[in-house]
């Protein structure tokens, strides 16, 4: 698969790969395009992107009691 967008449209219309497609309903997802003039959606993904990495990859404390 080269590109997952083969044709940008006006707003967030887009024409999606045929492998692209499929590959989503395998895994039950929509996708959705951004729109990469847009400055604010930048710092939202990395916002989600540093969510995920905190939860995930920090090690949880562990203690035997409570005090």
């Amino acid at each position: 698969m080269k590109t997952a967008v083969e044709t940008i449209f006006v707003g967030k219309d887009r024409r999606y790969n045929r492998r692209f497609l499929q590959m989503c309903t395998h895994y039950l997802i929509d996708p959705v395009a951004c729109t990469p003039a847009s400055g604010w959606e930048k710092g939202q993904v990395k916002n989600q992107v540093g969510l995920v990495r905190e939860r995930f990859f920090t090690p949880r404390l562990r203690f035997k009691t409570l005090d």
